[in-house]
């Protein structure tokens, strides 16, 4: 799935209810801050040599 915000605009903003697209944008988005952490985590041991 593609994090396409203007596509999928109802379902995330104007529908107040959950629905399957809000629940495929929070679990790509908390994929996608997880990996982020990780290579964050990895950058500044990298830079400290521990």
């Amino acid at each position: 799935m593609d994090l396409d915000f203007k596509t999928n605009k109802y379902e995330l903003f104007d529908d107040w209810h959950q629905n399957k697209t809000k629940q495929e944008f929070t679990q790509k988005l908390q994929q996608q801050a997880q990996i982020k952490k990780t290579q964050l985590i990895l950058i500044c041991c990298f830079k400290l040599k521990i």
